[in-house]
């Protein structure tokens, strides 16, 4: 475990760049700071909002990098040079979380107005607000490319799916009894999304089938934000219990649990580029910690789609390539809201629905160690 001392107030959000390169920080001390990968001093250091910072990303091509304010803008800086190209105004009160999309086009931001806009990153301008939720929103996500969904949650405790090309509400989720502090949608497959809560439950959901998984967590307080890593294999999540907790996306099984900062864990996040865990805290300082998997975690561009028929009814597997041996090939696949690990003789194309489930049971579930 690596920790940095990064602020001299409480980090309030931590993020990796896409490339995994950089790392930015954001702070109740009203700066955002820039570092590179397990280096232990800022190379910047982004002033300019007139109070506390709550959260920081990247755009998809790690050119651009925004930050949002209790003062009710968001900032848009040039990644490489600090220099600020726009300040975004439009939101009623403080704004608690902002997301890039998938194609860097647009900004994704909510609030205590209990609005999310929509915001066109080149012309500054709004172009739409989704209005819906009956109060604070404090946590929000952007779906993968392919898939052009917004997820957002906060006091109002309800999850909601938006489609971000038109504006419209496409489903409202209860569940949770006390206000959701973390949304991320699935890198894997842009119909899952999860959502964690003060009530310290993590829901996991399918879009299009509406059905649910329920995760309670052995955190002894509130879950205040939630990640998958970039294989979609792991989720972690922070808490106030000053822990970070990393589950198994596919049994739901809890992997480790990483101790070490003196107060609330603020956020967390994974390397996409190595075996790392990220995560910011109220103690000031933000921590490394070394997540190394023996799983056959493949590259996500391996992916190809796969139809197995049954009793006329057609079921869409995402399968990917992790290990050739000549007999077969280990899978990876969707069965229902779950991902399943399974070996894939090479005789089992067309086979049964029935086998692929029975197949599902006896997957290889990574370690973590």
């Amino acid at each position: 475990m690596q920790s940095v001392t990064a602020h001299v107030g409480p980090v309030m959000h931590v993020v990796v760049s896409h490339d995994g390169s950089r790392v930015a920080t954001a702070s109740r001390d009203r700066t955002a700071k820039l570092f590179d990968l397990r280096a232990e001093t800022p190379i910047r250091t982004l002033k300019g909002h007139a109070d506390r910072v709550n959260a920081v990303c990247f755009s998809s091509n790690d050119l651009l990098l925004a930050s949002c304010s209790k003062d009710k803008t968001i900032k848009v800086y040039k990644a490489n040079t600090g220099q600020l190209v726009h300040t975004l105004r439009g939101h009623g009160g403080e704004v608690f979380s902002i997301a890039f999309t998938a194609d860097g086009g647009k900004l994704i931001s909510s609030g205590a107005d209990a609005n999310v806009i929509v915001w066109d990153v080149e012309r500054a301008t709004i172009v739409k607000k989704l209005v819906g939720h009956s109060g604070s929103i404090f946590a929000i996500a952007a779906s993968p490319a392919g898939r052009r969904l917004i997820a957002s949650g906060g006091e109002d405790t309800v999850l909601k799916i938006w489609n971000a090309n038109t504006g419209k509400l496409m489903r409202s989720y209860g569940g949770h009894s006390d206000a959701i502090t973390g949304v991320a949608f699935s890198p894997l497959d842009s119909h899952l999304v999860v959502s964690g809560g003060r009530d310290g439950v993590v829901h996991i959901w399918h879009v299009e089938h509406s059905s649910m998984m329920k995760i309670v967590t052995t955190h002894a307080d509130a879950i205040t934000h939630l990640a998958f890593d970039h294989g979609g294999w792991l989720l972690a999540t922070a808490s106030a219990d000053a822990t970070i907790k990393v589950w198994h996306v596919d049994d739901c099984s809890e992997a480790r649990t990483f101790s070490g900062h003196k107060s609330t864990v603020s956020a967390c996040c994974f390397s996409p580029t190595q075996h790392l865990l990220l995560s910011s805290s109220w103690d000031e300082s933000f921590k490394y910690w070394d997540v190394t998997g023996r799983h056959p975690v493949p590259d996500r561009d391996a992916q190809r789609p796969f139809n197995v028929e049954h009793t006329g009814l057609s079921l869409p597997l995402h399968f990917v390539l992790a290990d050739c041996n000549g007999l077969g090939i280990h899978t990876t696949f969707r069965f229902g809201a779950c991902w399943r690990r399974a070996f894939w003789p090479r005789s089992w194309q067309g086979m049964s629905l029935a086998s692929v489930h029975r197949a599902a049971h006896s997957h290889i579930r990574m370690d973590i160690t």
